[in-house]
């Protein structure tokens, strides 16, 4: 992953010195001073880590145990409270484990205030970044950094950030137990010092140093910051609650259908089977109600039928019965059927004989069939008999 280097310099925000190195922590956009917008568009696909200058904080060593980070977080002041010119509840102690050494811990001092102001600016210029360091974190032991006013030491005998003019006045300051790095911009040392020159800026080794170093991270405690990729991995957790909420919400939900729509249709049950003992009292289980229509209307359809055709064949027999006598009989002798109709399990029929003793006849032949017989009416009409007959079973 690329990795953004933003160096805190002055109040100015116009403008901020930044460098960008590839995976290899090879110089991939040069140091160079770049506007907001310019900013915005070298963080792109890289993490960005400010740089804050060593002159604004304390560098201790404290002895203590290893603690856990929780109880580090209270020993730390207490056992730093008589070195530090300020309250300790207007700074901030920034430490890490891997900076624990031969049972002492590195200390980063820095005020509040300092913090507080910073991250709120880069919040307000819409800045992301990962996290907060110093550049003294890209000295080595025995090694000093030699700037324009002032020099980073990393000795035995002082760790931090010094003006050149108070350092000049320190017995043994350009001692040769220290390996002096010089740069383009940096201010003349003594001769005789042990020098290492480079032909590059000062902040673009710090970036590289920085690259390579386990960087102490200012954001923790009350000033915890997500980094860029914990904010991608909070808003895929975040994703996943909510995703987990939508599908306990909808299978809760569900469910409570469920047990609605069962108590209902439990209730429905009681109701039905209510209704189905009053018209069914015989029955000594309760069946579906459709299942129940539909046999009876099978039974009542095949009842229907067989009425039918029972009635029908009745009747037929009847008109033989009656036609076997037409030869005895005169030659105009005749019935005819003039409308037939079934409703009701009855059988209606209109039709004409020669006689009142041919209608007799018929009635008693479908009565001895045990065919119930109604006559509706019979009259004379052109010598003739038109009857109308109720027939059923």
């Amino acid at each position: 992953m690329l990795t953004c280097f933003l160096f805190v310099q002055t109040d100015d925000l116009n403008a901020m010195l930044t460098a960008r190195l590839d995976m290899q922590g090879q110089i991939e956009q040069p140091l160079q001073m770049r506007t907001i917008e310019e900013i915005r568009v070298l963080q792109e696909n890289a993490r960005t880590i400010i740089v804050f200058p060593t002159a604004w904080c304390g560098l201790y060593q404290v002895e203590l145990p290893l603690l856990s980070d929780s109880k580090a977080r209270v020993a730390i002041p207490f056992a730093l409270e008589d070195n530090i010119a300020q309250a300790v509840a207007q700074v901030h102690f920034g430490f890490d484990k891997a900076y624990y050494r031969n049972g002492r811990y590195w200390v980063v001092v820095i005020d509040k205030h300092i913090m507080t102001e910073w991250m709120a600016k880069l919040s307000n210029l819409d800045l992301n970044y990962d996290q907060i360091t110093i550049d003294w974190f890209a000295l080595q032991p025995g090694e000093a950094v030699v700037g324009e006013e002032t020099v980073l030491i990393h000795s035995d005998a002082f760790q931090g950030a010094v003006s050149l003019d108070i350092w000049d006045h320190f017995e043994h300051a350009w001692s040769k137990e220290l390996q002096w790095q010089l740069f383009t911009e940096s201010a003349a040392v003594q001769e005789g010092a042990a020098i290492s020159d480079h032909s590059k800026s000062r902040y673009t080794w710090i970036a590289e140093r920085l690259f390579k170093t386990k960087i102490l991270n200012l954001c923790q405690g009350e000033f915890q910051h997500a980094t860029s990729q914990t904010q991608v991995k909070h808003k895929y957790q975040l994703a996943g609650i909510l995703a987990a909420a939508w599908l306990v919400s909808f299978i809760g939900i569900h469910v409570g259908l469920y047990m609605l729509i069962t108590h209902q249709s439990q209730k429905a049950d009681q109701q039905i089977a209510q209704s189905y003992r009053v018209f069914f009292p015989g029955a000594q289980q309760v069946i579906s109600p459709k299942f129940r229509v539909e046999q009876l209307l099978k039974q009542n359809q095949l009842g229907h039928n067989a009425a039918l055709w029972s009635l029908m064949e009745s009747w037929s027999l009847a008109l033989d019965a009656q036609a076997e006598t037409l030869p005895k009989q005169s030659a105009k002798t005749s019935l005819t059927v003039q409308t037939l109709q079934f409703q009701n399990q009855i059988l209606t029929v209109v039709f004409r004989c020669d006689n009142f003793s041919a209608l007799e006849k018929i009635e008693a032949f479908l009565q001895n069939r045990h065919v119930h017989v109604q006559q509706v009416s019979a009259a004379t009409e052109n010598e003739q008999v038109v009857a109308k007959l109720e027939l059923s079973l």
